[in-house]
């Protein structure tokens, strides 16, 4: 049953996106979505191949999240199954940008970018994505809390000087902004 809170995400969710498909007139919106949800099922299929079993899916406003129950993991597994969900990523941005050298389009640029910075993204130092909980895994919990403050500083920062000098658009501060929510929502505990 789900709670108050997660009824509440649930709507927000849809929110976001219906307003992000009706103001989505270049389709960019649509190719960063079906980047999200091909690095989710890159850790579904590795969580099948790994289990033997389904995981319970997570929708909130945050994106997507496997919930394994309780599911016991060597570290081994637990790397294979942090690792799937970007290798996934950069294999398609790969494939894409094969693609896109013979058959040129601004729609498989993008794509293929998407997934790049997908990847790239999910693989920060930060408690919640891939990055965070692999650090924890090979280090320990400590040194992921210093790097998510760090790195959501810097982000802070560059979206910041970047959108001041007109060199990024308000995206890159707006992602420096959900990074520095993330490593306080993490700080707090």
């Amino acid at each position: 049953m789900k709670t108050r809170r997660e009824r509440a995400q649930t709507v927000l969710l849809c929110a976001v996106l219906v307003l992000a498909f009706a103001f989505d007139r270049a389709c960019l919106f649509r190719y960063a979505l079906l980047a999200a949800v091909l690095h989710e099922a890159g850790h579904i299929v590795a969580f099948l191949l790994l289990c033997r079993r389904m995981p319970r899916l997570r929708f909130g406003v945050t994106g997507i999240a496997m919930n394994i129950d309780g599911e016991r993991l060597s570290l081994r597994r637990e790397v294979l199954l942090l690792l799937a969900g970007p290798l996934t990523n950069f294999i398609v941005a790969g494939m894409t940008f094969g693609i896109v050298l013979t058959h040129a389009s601004y729609g498989g640029y993008f794509f293929a970018c998407e997934n790049l910075l997908m990847g790239l993204f999910n693989l920060l130092p930060i408690g919640m994505l891939d990055g965070g909980r692999l650090l924890e895994n090979l280090i320990g919990p400590g040194a992921a809390l210093i790097s998510l403050a760090s790195v959501a500083g810097l982000c802070l920062t560059v979206g910041i000087l970047l959108y001041y000098y007109g060199a990024a658009s308000l995206a890159g501060l707006i992602y420096g902004l959900i990074l520095l929510f993330l490593a306080l929502r993490v700080l707090r505990g």
